[in-house]
């Protein structure tokens, strides 16, 4: 856990955990200036929530989610989870989900993201289209994985709601 944690990188680190507020300023962030002696380096971090966020599947297999914890939901502000559906990484956020009770009217739709559609819009809109002389994006295996270390290194996130997504930059103190 402590490899985990950005704050043994010696950066302060304010909302990391979700609160009741609808505030849009909850989203997690860290400080440009060290606060404290590093204890890990920013590379062990993030190489120890990678290896987090690859999980093992039923059947066995690791699965790797390269926008685990940089999509959040813009209507309850919470991090959608990784998970695996129809072969291919995908987000969700079941907020006020349980399965001991039903669905009430106040509860939001889950609302369900595939990694594969969001990395192409993506980078659509950061102009970072790699193309093969058609309209057509050229297959690019490393794609997700060098848009989410430009988001994380630039303290975006990726906000999502039922209408649609954007970018948010947290600027940090």
């Amino acid at each position: 856990m402590i490899l985990a944690n950005p704050r043994y990188t010696g950066r302060q680190t304010w909302n990391r955990r979700a609160t009741r507020t609808t505030d849009p300023t909850s989203t997690p962030a860290l400080s440009v200036k060290l606060a404290r002696p590093a204890l890990v380096t920013e590379h062990d971090v993030v190489a120890a929530q990678q290896i987090r966020a690859a999980r093992p599947s039923n059947d066995g297999r690791t699965h790797q989610f390269a926008l685990a914890g940089l999509i959040h939901r813009g209507t309850c502000h919470r991090r959608l989870d990784s998970h695996w559906n129809h072969g291919r990484p995908t987000y969700r956020c079941r907020h006020g989900h349980t399965s001991t009770q039903g669905p009430n009217q106040t509860r939001p739709k889950t609302l369900y993201i595939r990694e594969d559609h969001l990395i192409d819009q993506i980078s659509i809109r950061l102009g970072d289209q790699t193309t093969n002389g058609h309209t057509e994006p050229s297959p690019d295996r490393t794609q997700p994985s060098r848009i989410a270390t430009a988001l994380r290194k630039s303290g975006t996130f990726i906000i999502c709601d039922d209408t649609g997504w954007r970018l948010e930059t947290i600027n940090s103190t």
